[in-house]
């Protein structure tokens, strides 16, 4: 089970690294993003941390 909550966690780290590059990837890139994409993205960042968190605690917790 030890393992299990490390994995998750390394994926969620990994999502979260490669979503946060990508976004600010096209912010350098573009120099300015569409203010409705921005927080589209960030929410979508926001429900993966919050969902992981979840499943990890749930997991933990039997």
């Amino acid at each position: 089970m030890n393992q299990l909550i490390q994995s998750g966690w390394k994926l969620s780290v990994y999502v979260i690294a490669t979503m946060l590059g990508t976004f600010i990837g096209i912010f350098i890139v573009l120099g300015e993003l569409n203010l409705t994409f921005m927080l589209i993205y960030l929410a979508v960042i926001a429900l993966i941390v919050a969902g992981n968190a979840i499943y990890i605690v749930l997991k933990r917790n039997h």
